[in-house]
Protein backbone atom coordinates (compact mmCIF):
# COMPACT_ATOMS: atom_id res chain seq x y z
CA UNK A 1 0.00 0.00 0.00
CA UNK A 2 2.80 2.41 0.84
CA UNK A 3 5.15 1.48 -2.25
CA UNK A 4 1.60 2.15 -4.41
CA UNK A 5 0.99 5.62 -2.86
CA UNK A 6 4.86 6.32 -2.72
CA UNK A 7 5.06 5.44 -6.38
CA UNK A 8 1.67 7.36 -7.79
CA UNK A 9 0.56 9.47 -6.11
CA UNK A 10 3.82 12.42 -5.74
CA UNK A 11 3.77 11.45 -9.61
CA UNK A 12 0.55 13.13 -10.10
CA UNK A 13 1.25 15.86 -7.49
CA UNK A 14 4.37 16.69 -9.19
CA UNK A 15 4.23 15.58 -12.33
CA UNK A 16 0.08 16.61 -13.63
CA UNK A 17 -1.07 18.36 -10.89
CA UNK A 18 2.07 20.83 -10.41
CA UNK A 19 2.25 21.48 -14.15
CA UNK A 20 -1.33 21.79 -14.62
CA UNK A 21 -1.21 24.77 -11.87
CA UNK A 22 2.38 25.98 -13.82
CA UNK A 23 -0.18 26.16 -17.28
CA UNK A 24 -2.98 28.14 -15.69
CA UNK A 25 -1.37 30.28 -13.63
CA UNK A 26 -1.97 31.58 -9.75
CA UNK A 27 -4.70 33.24 -10.49
CA UNK A 28 -7.03 30.96 -12.91
CA UNK A 29 -6.09 27.84 -11.03
CA UNK A 30 -6.58 29.61 -7.14
CA UNK A 31 -9.56 31.42 -8.07
CA UNK A 32 -11.00 29.71 -10.78
CA UNK A 33 -9.87 25.99 -9.37
CA UNK A 34 -8.82 25.65 -5.77
CA UNK A 35 -11.04 28.04 -4.25
CA UNK A 36 -14.04 26.68 -5.76
CA UNK A 37 -13.04 23.21 -5.04
CA UNK A 38 -13.31 23.94 -1.79
CA UNK A 39 -16.29 25.87 -2.12
CA UNK A 40 -17.94 22.72 -3.42
CA UNK A 41 -16.38 20.75 -0.32
CA UNK A 42 -18.26 22.69 1.65
CA UNK A 43 -21.36 21.44 0.92
CA UNK A 44 -20.33 17.83 1.49
CA UNK A 45 -22.37 16.97 3.88
CA UNK A 46 -25.01 16.73 1.79
CA UNK A 47 -23.44 14.46 -0.80
CA UNK A 48 -22.16 11.86 1.57
CA UNK A 49 -24.27 12.03 4.72
CA UNK A 50 -21.53 10.29 6.63
CA UNK A 51 -22.16 7.07 4.39
CA UNK A 52 -18.72 6.29 4.06
CA UNK A 53 -17.70 6.10 7.43
CA UNK A 54 -21.07 4.24 8.48
CA UNK A 55 -20.18 1.85 6.66
CA UNK A 56 -16.81 1.48 7.22
CA UNK A 57 -17.55 1.37 11.20
CA UNK A 58 -20.83 -0.98 10.87
CA UNK A 59 -20.21 -3.18 7.86
CA UNK A 60 -16.82 -4.41 9.40
CA UNK A 61 -18.46 -5.35 12.28
CA UNK A 62 -21.35 -7.21 10.18
CA UNK A 63 -20.21 -7.79 6.58
CA UNK A 64 -23.59 -10.24 6.06
CA UNK A 65 -25.66 -6.84 5.67
CA UNK A 66 -23.44 -5.66 3.16
CA UNK A 67 -25.93 -7.35 0.50
CA UNK A 68 -29.05 -6.19 2.04
CA UNK A 69 -27.93 -2.48 2.27
CA UNK A 70 -26.02 -2.15 -0.85
CA UNK A 71 -29.53 -1.28 -2.81
CA UNK A 72 -30.63 0.87 -0.09
CA UNK A 73 -27.52 2.75 0.41
CA UNK A 74 -26.82 3.72 -3.77
CA UNK A 75 -30.42 5.06 -3.85
CA UNK A 76 -30.09 7.06 -1.19
CA UNK A 77 -26.61 8.44 -2.44
CA UNK A 78 -28.46 9.46 -5.69
CA UNK A 79 -30.87 10.96 -4.32
CA UNK A 80 -28.62 13.00 -2.12
CA UNK A 81 -26.35 13.53 -5.57
CA UNK A 82 -28.96 15.38 -6.94
CA UNK A 83 -29.54 17.28 -3.96
CA UNK A 84 -25.72 18.33 -3.42
CA UNK A 85 -25.71 19.65 -7.03
CA UNK A 86 -28.86 21.81 -6.69
CA UNK A 87 -27.54 23.35 -3.55
CA UNK A 88 -23.97 23.88 -5.00
CA UNK A 89 -25.42 25.20 -8.09
CA UNK A 90 -27.76 27.76 -6.00
CA UNK A 91 -25.11 28.64 -2.94
CA UNK A 92 -22.52 29.54 -5.93
CA UNK A 93 -24.79 31.52 -7.01
CA UNK A 94 -25.72 33.46 -4.04
CA UNK A 95 -22.48 33.70 -3.06
CA UNK A 96 -21.30 35.80 -6.10
CA UNK A 97 -19.70 33.04 -8.34
CA UNK A 98 -21.98 34.04 -11.44
CA UNK A 99 -20.88 33.54 -15.17
CA UNK A 100 -17.99 31.53 -16.26
CA UNK A 101 -17.91 30.00 -12.64
CA UNK A 102 -21.03 28.02 -12.39
CA UNK A 103 -20.34 25.81 -15.17
CA UNK A 104 -17.22 25.26 -13.28
CA UNK A 105 -18.84 25.03 -10.22
CA UNK A 106 -21.34 22.23 -11.28
CA UNK A 107 -18.78 20.17 -12.94
CA UNK A 108 -16.95 20.12 -9.59
CA UNK A 109 -19.82 19.40 -7.87
CA UNK A 110 -19.88 15.62 -10.43
CA UNK A 111 -16.66 14.83 -9.61
CA UNK A 112 -17.10 14.90 -6.17
CA UNK A 113 -20.65 12.78 -6.69
CA UNK A 114 -18.39 10.46 -8.48
CA UNK A 115 -15.60 10.93 -5.64
CA UNK A 116 -18.45 9.97 -3.36
CA UNK A 117 -19.97 6.89 -5.08
CA UNK A 118 -16.31 5.47 -5.17
CA UNK A 119 -15.05 6.53 -1.75
CA UNK A 120 -18.79 4.53 -0.37
CA UNK A 121 -17.34 1.34 -2.81
CA UNK A 122 -14.38 1.27 -1.81
CA UNK A 123 -15.64 1.60 2.03
CA UNK A 124 -17.31 -1.67 1.52
CA UNK A 125 -14.43 -3.23 0.10
CA UNK A 126 -12.08 -2.33 3.29
CA UNK A 127 -15.29 -3.21 5.31
CA UNK A 128 -15.28 -7.32 4.19
CA UNK A 129 -11.66 -7.42 4.99
CA UNK A 130 -10.22 -7.04 1.06
CA UNK A 131 -7.51 -4.08 2.56
CA UNK A 132 -5.14 -4.80 -0.58
CA UNK A 133 -7.57 -4.21 -2.84
CA UNK A 134 -9.02 -1.58 -1.27
CA UNK A 135 -4.96 0.01 -1.57
CA UNK A 136 -4.74 -0.85 -5.12
CA UNK A 137 -8.35 1.48 -6.14
CA UNK A 138 -6.60 4.24 -3.84
CA UNK A 139 -4.11 4.93 -6.21
CA UNK A 140 -6.44 3.91 -9.71
CA UNK A 141 -7.67 6.88 -10.69
CA UNK A 142 -4.72 8.80 -9.73
CA UNK A 143 -2.70 6.31 -12.16
CA UNK A 144 -5.73 7.08 -14.77
CA UNK A 145 -5.62 10.96 -14.12
CA UNK A 146 -1.32 10.99 -15.13
CA UNK A 147 -2.46 8.86 -18.55
CA UNK A 148 -5.27 11.29 -19.06
CA UNK A 149 -3.47 14.54 -18.61
CA UNK A 150 -0.42 13.26 -19.73
CA UNK A 151 -1.95 12.72 -22.89
CA UNK A 152 -3.69 16.50 -22.73
CA UNK A 153 -0.42 18.54 -21.79
CA UNK A 154 2.12 16.59 -23.89
CA UNK A 155 0.54 14.21 -26.23
CA UNK A 156 -1.97 17.04 -27.67
CA UNK A 157 0.16 20.31 -27.22
CA UNK A 158 -0.50 22.68 -29.81
CA UNK A 159 -3.72 20.62 -30.79
CA UNK A 160 -5.90 21.32 -27.73
CA UNK A 161 -5.66 24.45 -25.58
CA UNK A 162 -5.62 23.17 -22.21
CA UNK A 163 -7.92 24.78 -19.68
CA UNK A 164 -9.57 24.47 -16.26
CA UNK A 165 -12.61 22.02 -18.12
CA UNK A 166 -9.85 19.74 -19.44
CA UNK A 167 -8.35 19.15 -16.35
CA UNK A 168 -11.57 18.62 -14.43
CA UNK A 169 -13.00 16.17 -17.42
CA UNK A 170 -10.13 14.06 -16.93
CA UNK A 171 -10.83 13.52 -13.26
CA UNK A 172 -14.33 12.85 -13.77
CA UNK A 173 -13.39 10.06 -16.38
CA UNK A 174 -10.48 8.88 -14.38
CA UNK A 175 -13.04 8.20 -11.35
CA UNK A 176 -15.77 6.79 -13.35
CA UNK A 177 -13.64 3.99 -14.66
CA UNK A 178 -12.29 3.14 -11.06
CA UNK A 179 -15.80 3.28 -10.30
CA UNK A 180 -16.82 0.12 -13.02
CA UNK A 181 -13.78 -1.32 -11.28
CA UNK A 182 -14.81 -1.55 -8.16
CA UNK A 183 -18.22 -2.76 -9.16
CA UNK A 184 -16.91 -5.43 -10.63
CA UNK A 185 -14.55 -6.80 -7.68
CA UNK A 186 -17.73 -6.68 -5.10
CA UNK A 187 -20.20 -7.87 -7.65
CA UNK A 188 -19.48 -11.41 -6.18
CA UNK A 189 -20.99 -9.95 -2.82
CA UNK A 190 -23.75 -8.41 -4.22
CA UNK A 191 -25.71 -11.69 -5.46
CA UNK A 192 -29.72 -10.99 -5.62
CA UNK A 193 -30.06 -7.34 -5.16
CA UNK A 194 -33.15 -6.05 -5.64
CA UNK A 195 -32.95 -1.98 -5.96
CA UNK A 196 -36.66 -0.38 -4.50
CA UNK A 197 -36.92 2.58 -2.27
CA UNK A 198 -37.88 1.70 1.47
CA UNK A 199 -38.71 5.01 3.53
CA UNK A 200 -37.91 3.36 6.49
CA UNK A 201 -35.27 1.79 5.71
CA UNK A 202 -34.05 5.68 4.41
CA UNK A 203 -35.06 6.82 7.15
CA UNK A 204 -33.20 4.29 9.65
CA UNK A 205 -30.17 5.03 7.62
CA UNK A 206 -30.20 8.96 7.19
CA UNK A 207 -30.88 8.99 11.43
CA UNK A 208 -27.51 6.61 12.24
CA UNK A 209 -25.57 8.19 9.32
CA UNK A 210 -26.49 11.74 10.82
CA UNK A 211 -23.43 11.95 12.87
CA UNK A 212 -20.97 10.87 10.47
CA UNK A 213 -22.33 13.13 8.23
CA UNK A 214 -21.45 16.18 11.00
CA UNK A 215 -17.59 14.75 11.31
CA UNK A 216 -17.12 15.00 7.16
CA UNK A 217 -18.73 18.56 7.86
CA UNK A 218 -17.21 20.41 10.47
CA UNK A 219 -14.02 18.15 9.60
CA UNK A 220 -13.80 20.18 5.90
CA UNK A 221 -15.06 23.66 7.50
CA UNK A 222 -11.96 23.67 9.42
CA UNK A 223 -9.20 22.02 6.61
CA UNK A 224 -11.13 24.07 3.34
CA UNK A 225 -12.45 27.01 4.61
CA UNK A 226 -9.25 29.05 4.24
CA UNK A 227 -8.80 29.58 0.15
CA UNK A 228 -12.44 30.43 -0.28
CA UNK A 229 -11.98 33.15 2.63
CA UNK A 230 -9.10 34.68 1.04
CA UNK A 231 -10.33 34.96 -2.20
CA UNK A 232 -13.52 36.50 -0.66
CA UNK A 233 -11.80 38.80 1.88
CA UNK A 234 -9.21 40.51 0.03
CA UNK A 235 -8.98 42.14 -3.43
CA UNK A 236 -5.90 40.35 -4.70
CA UNK A 237 -7.74 37.06 -3.39
CA UNK A 238 -7.53 35.36 -6.58
CA UNK A 239 -4.03 35.45 -7.02
CA UNK A 240 -3.53 34.62 -2.41
CA UNK A 241 -5.57 31.95 -2.98
CA UNK A 242 -3.47 30.50 -5.72
CA UNK A 243 -0.56 31.11 -3.39
CA UNK A 244 -1.86 29.35 -0.65
CA UNK A 245 -3.44 26.60 -2.86
CA UNK A 246 -0.14 25.99 -4.58
CA UNK A 247 1.44 25.39 -0.73
CA UNK A 248 -1.84 23.39 0.63
CA UNK A 249 -1.34 21.08 -2.30
CA UNK A 250 1.96 19.78 -0.69
CA UNK A 251 0.41 19.60 3.10
CA UNK A 252 -2.37 17.85 0.93
CA UNK A 253 -0.22 15.42 -0.51
CA UNK A 254 1.44 14.38 2.62
CA UNK A 255 -1.64 14.02 4.10
CA UNK A 256 -2.82 11.47 1.72
CA UNK A 257 -0.52 9.26 3.27
CA UNK A 258 -2.09 10.07 6.65
CA UNK A 259 -5.90 9.46 5.67
CA UNK A 260 -4.48 6.38 3.92
CA UNK A 261 -3.63 4.99 7.25
CA UNK A 262 -6.70 5.70 8.34
CA UNK A 263 -9.06 4.64 6.34
CA UNK A 264 -7.65 1.33 6.42
CA UNK A 265 -7.63 2.09 10.56
CA UNK A 266 -11.25 2.37 10.65
CA UNK A 267 -12.32 -1.04 9.26
CA UNK A 268 -9.35 -2.95 11.26
CA UNK A 269 -10.31 -1.37 14.85
CA UNK A 270 -13.88 -1.78 14.41
CA UNK A 271 -13.53 -5.33 13.46
CA UNK A 272 -11.01 -5.56 16.71
CA UNK A 273 -13.51 -3.60 18.95
CA UNK A 274 -16.27 -6.32 17.91
CA UNK A 275 -14.27 -9.01 18.52
CA UNK A 276 -13.20 -7.81 21.86
CA UNK A 277 -9.21 -7.54 21.20
CA UNK A 278 -6.58 -5.07 22.15
CA UNK A 279 -6.23 -1.83 19.95
CA UNK A 280 -3.55 0.06 21.78
CA UNK A 281 -0.56 -2.18 20.03
CA UNK A 282 -2.11 -1.42 16.93
CA UNK A 283 -2.98 2.42 17.59
CA UNK A 284 0.52 3.22 19.01
CA UNK A 285 2.54 1.53 16.25
CA UNK A 286 0.38 3.93 13.98
CA UNK A 287 0.64 6.68 15.82
CA UNK A 288 4.38 6.31 15.99
CA UNK A 289 4.89 5.53 12.40
CA UNK A 290 2.75 8.88 11.49
CA UNK A 291 4.09 11.24 14.13
CA UNK A 292 8.11 10.08 13.51
CA UNK A 293 7.26 10.22 9.64
CA UNK A 294 5.63 13.46 9.58
CA UNK A 295 7.83 15.39 11.85
CA UNK A 296 10.92 14.13 9.83
CA UNK A 297 9.37 15.29 6.68
CA UNK A 298 8.88 18.60 8.57
CA UNK A 299 12.11 19.14 8.91
CA UNK A 300 13.65 18.86 6.36
CA UNK A 301 10.96 20.84 4.45
CA UNK A 302 11.33 24.18 6.57
CA UNK A 303 15.34 23.66 5.61
CA UNK A 304 14.38 23.66 2.08
CA UNK A 305 10.92 25.36 1.60
CA UNK A 306 12.12 28.47 -0.77
CA UNK A 307 14.20 26.00 -3.24
CA UNK A 308 10.81 23.54 -3.22
CA UNK A 309 8.52 26.20 -4.22
CA UNK A 310 10.88 27.50 -6.93
CA UNK A 311 12.02 24.06 -8.15
CA UNK A 312 8.21 23.04 -8.50
CA UNK A 313 6.15 26.72 -9.65
CA UNK A 314 7.58 28.90 -12.23
CA UNK A 315 5.39 31.92 -10.23
CA UNK A 316 6.81 31.18 -6.70
CA UNK A 317 8.31 33.94 -4.45
CA UNK A 318 9.60 33.71 -0.98
CA UNK A 319 6.64 34.42 0.10
CA UNK A 320 5.18 30.95 -1.59
CA UNK A 321 8.30 29.72 0.91
CA UNK A 322 7.16 30.85 3.40
CA UNK A 323 3.20 29.66 3.27
CA UNK A 324 4.93 26.18 2.88
CA UNK A 325 6.40 26.53 6.01
CA UNK A 326 4.14 27.50 7.91
CA UNK A 327 1.62 24.50 6.96
CA UNK A 328 4.10 22.25 6.85
CA UNK A 329 4.69 22.72 11.13
CA UNK A 330 1.52 21.33 11.68
CA UNK A 331 1.53 18.32 9.07
CA UNK A 332 2.55 16.23 12.50
CA UNK A 333 -0.25 16.91 14.50
CA UNK A 334 -2.99 16.78 11.15
CA UNK A 335 -1.06 13.10 10.19
CA UNK A 336 -1.72 11.65 13.91
CA UNK A 337 -5.25 13.13 13.96
CA UNK A 338 -6.46 10.86 11.04
CA UNK A 339 -5.52 7.98 13.42
CA UNK A 340 -7.29 9.43 16.24
CA UNK A 341 -10.18 10.44 14.78
CA UNK A 342 -10.85 6.51 13.12
CA UNK A 343 -9.85 4.77 16.45
CA UNK A 344 -12.83 7.27 18.17
CA UNK A 345 -15.13 6.52 15.32
CA UNK A 346 -14.15 2.78 15.65
CA UNK A 347 -15.44 2.86 19.47
CA UNK A 348 -18.42 5.04 18.14
CA UNK A 349 -17.44 8.58 20.02
CA UNK A 350 -19.11 9.97 16.82
CA UNK A 351 -20.70 12.84 19.18
CA UNK A 352 -17.63 13.50 21.23
CA UNK A 353 -15.54 13.72 18.16
CA UNK A 354 -18.34 16.67 16.59
CA UNK A 355 -17.88 18.26 19.82
CA UNK A 356 -14.17 19.17 19.14
CA UNK A 357 -14.73 19.65 15.30
CA UNK A 358 -16.85 22.11 15.90
CA UNK A 359 -14.90 23.84 18.15
CA UNK A 360 -11.89 23.89 15.86
CA UNK A 361 -14.28 25.19 12.97
CA UNK A 362 -14.90 28.42 14.95
CA UNK A 363 -11.55 28.77 15.87
CA UNK A 364 -10.26 28.50 12.34
CA UNK A 365 -12.81 30.72 10.78
CA UNK A 366 -12.25 33.16 14.18
CA UNK A 367 -8.32 33.24 13.11
CA UNK A 368 -8.97 33.44 9.75
CA UNK A 369 -11.19 36.41 10.19
CA UNK A 370 -8.45 37.84 12.74
CA UNK A 371 -5.50 37.36 10.47
CA UNK A 372 -6.13 37.37 6.61
CA UNK A 373 -7.14 40.50 6.31
CA UNK A 374 -3.33 41.93 7.65
CA UNK A 375 -1.34 38.99 7.01
CA UNK A 376 -3.36 37.32 3.33
CA UNK A 377 -2.77 33.86 2.77
CA UNK A 378 0.23 33.84 5.66
CA UNK A 379 -2.49 34.46 8.04
CA UNK A 380 -4.64 31.49 7.20
CA UNK A 381 -1.86 29.36 6.83
CA UNK A 382 -1.05 30.24 10.83
CA UNK A 383 -4.32 29.56 11.47
CA UNK A 384 -4.03 25.97 10.02
CA UNK A 385 -0.92 25.43 12.03
CA UNK A 386 -2.47 26.48 15.41
CA UNK A 387 -6.20 24.48 14.78
CA UNK A 388 -4.27 21.25 13.97
CA UNK A 389 -2.44 21.26 16.94
CA UNK A 390 -5.08 21.96 18.96
CA UNK A 391 -7.26 19.10 17.25
CA UNK A 392 -4.52 16.75 17.94
CA UNK A 393 -4.72 17.89 21.46
CA UNK A 394 -8.56 17.49 22.05
CA UNK A 395 -8.51 14.13 20.08
CA UNK A 396 -5.61 12.74 22.33
CA UNK A 397 -7.87 13.94 25.55
CA UNK A 398 -10.64 11.69 23.68
CA UNK A 399 -8.60 8.57 23.05
CA UNK A 400 -7.22 8.91 27.04
CA UNK A 401 -10.60 9.62 28.45
CA UNK A 402 -12.64 7.10 26.91
CA UNK A 403 -11.16 4.95 24.50
CA UNK A 404 -7.66 3.62 26.00
CA UNK A 405 -7.43 4.72 29.66
CA UNK A 406 -4.54 3.08 30.23
CA UNK A 407 -2.69 5.29 27.92
CA UNK A 408 0.98 5.40 29.14
CA UNK A 409 1.85 9.46 29.69
CA UNK A 410 5.55 7.66 28.90
CA UNK A 411 4.53 7.10 25.22
CA UNK A 412 3.25 10.72 25.15
CA UNK A 413 6.53 12.61 26.66
CA UNK A 414 8.62 9.96 23.74
CA UNK A 415 6.35 12.19 20.87
CA UNK A 416 7.22 15.56 22.73
CA UNK A 417 10.90 14.49 23.18
CA UNK A 418 10.97 13.08 19.40
CA UNK A 419 9.57 16.90 18.09
CA UNK A 420 12.31 19.01 20.87
CA UNK A 421 15.21 16.70 19.60
CA UNK A 422 14.11 17.02 15.78
CA UNK A 423 13.31 21.23 16.27
CA UNK A 424 16.55 21.85 18.08
CA UNK A 425 18.31 19.84 14.79
CA UNK A 426 16.49 22.48 12.54
CA UNK A 427 17.26 25.19 14.83
CA UNK A 428 21.07 24.10 14.68
CA UNK A 429 21.36 23.63 11.07
CA UNK A 430 19.46 26.57 10.04
CA UNK A 431 21.61 28.91 12.28
CA UNK A 432 24.63 27.87 10.68
CA UNK A 433 23.14 27.63 7.33
CA UNK A 434 24.30 23.71 6.57
CA UNK A 435 21.36 23.32 4.31
CA UNK A 436 23.10 26.10 1.61
CA UNK A 437 26.31 25.05 2.12
CA UNK A 438 26.44 21.44 2.15
CA UNK A 439 22.85 20.22 1.19
CA UNK A 440 23.34 16.83 -0.34
CA UNK A 441 25.03 15.95 3.18
CA UNK A 442 22.64 17.29 5.45
CA UNK A 443 19.56 16.12 3.99
CA UNK A 444 21.62 12.53 4.70
CA UNK A 445 22.39 13.52 8.07
CA UNK A 446 19.03 14.73 8.99
CA UNK A 447 17.18 11.39 7.90
CA UNK A 448 19.98 9.18 9.21
CA UNK A 449 19.44 11.03 12.70
CA UNK A 450 16.02 11.35 12.24
CA UNK A 451 15.64 7.54 11.60
CA UNK A 452 17.72 6.84 14.46
CA UNK A 453 15.86 8.87 16.97
CA UNK A 454 12.70 7.47 15.90
CA UNK A 455 14.06 3.34 16.21
CA UNK A 456 15.84 4.58 19.85
CA UNK A 457 12.00 5.71 21.14
CA UNK A 458 10.28 3.15 19.90
CA UNK A 459 8.16 4.81 17.30
CA UNK A 460 9.65 2.20 14.19
CA UNK A 461 7.91 -1.29 14.46
CA UNK A 462 9.49 -4.60 12.85
CA UNK A 463 7.79 -5.83 10.23
CA UNK A 464 6.90 -8.98 12.57
CA UNK A 465 4.55 -6.80 14.24
CA UNK A 466 2.88 -5.53 10.96
CA UNK A 467 1.85 -9.25 10.04
CA UNK A 468 -0.02 -9.90 13.46
CA UNK A 469 -2.83 -7.91 12.18
CA UNK A 470 -2.92 -9.09 8.63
Amino acid sequence: MVVLNLLIKPLYIFGIDRTVQNVLGPDIYGGYYAALLNFVYLFQIVNDFGIQNYTAQHISKHPKMLAKYFPQFLTLKGILGIIFLLLVGIGGYLFGFRGALIPIILLLALNQIAISYLFYLRANIAAIGRYRVDSLLSVADKALMIVLCGLCLWGLRGIIDFNVYWFIGAQLISILITILIALMILRPHLKGLIFRISRPTLAVILRQSLPYALVLFLSTLFTRVDSVMIKRLLSDGDYEAGAYAAAFRLLETANMFAYMFAALLLPMFSRMFREDKEVKGLFKMSVGILWSAGIGLTVVVLLYKQGIMTLLYNYATPYWGQLLGMLMMGFGASAVSFILGALLLAKGEVRRINYLYLAGALLNILLNLWWIPSSHAYGAARATFITQIIMMVGAFYLVWRFVIPDLSWKYIAKMLIYCLLSGMGYWVLWRYEMAELWPIITICLTVIVLVLSAWTLGFIPKISDFREYE
